[in-house]
């Protein structure tokens, strides 16, 4: 009877070796890479909903002493609303908020930390008020 057994020459081997090496290289490597990828898309996915869309900006600098709140009703035809959370504004140029759109006040590129009725500008300060929407 004859033995079918394949032999193993020592090159064949190495060569076995190397090629398992290889693969087991790629799936160190290739694992974390597709992980961080798949992480990377459902954050920005997450982003991407979150993030305001702008739609119309008005601008104007600081003014020391005066409020945002002050120097937008110089300047501009708007329209607020009074709560227990301080003034809202409503209405920019006959620009009104709607159920998804609204005025946001920013400071230099940063939302405002407080009402636009309470932050007093300095000179040289960027007031952006931006009609967003949110999706």
């Amino acid at each position: 009877m004859e033995n079918n057994k394949t032999s193993w020459s020592p090159t064949r081997m190495i060569a076995a070796i190397i090629l398992l090496l290889i693969l087991g290289i790629i799936g160190i490597v290739a694992g974390p890479i597709a992980e961080k990828n798949k992480a990377s898309k459902e954050v920005a996915g997450i982003e991407a909903q979150a993030l305001p869309k702008t739609v119309q900006t008005v601008s104007y600098e600081g003014q020391d002493g005066k409020t945002a709140l002050e120097i937008l009703k110089e300047t501009h035809n708007i329209k607020t609303q009074e709560s227990s959370m301080g003034i809202f504004v409503t209405s920019i140029n006959d620009t009104t908020n709607t159920p998804d759109t609204f005025w946001m006040f920013y400071i230099n590129n940063q939302l405002g930390p407080i009402g636009a009725d309470q932050y007093k500008t300095k000179a040289g300060e960027k007031i952006e008020w931006r009609f967003e929407k949110f999706e």
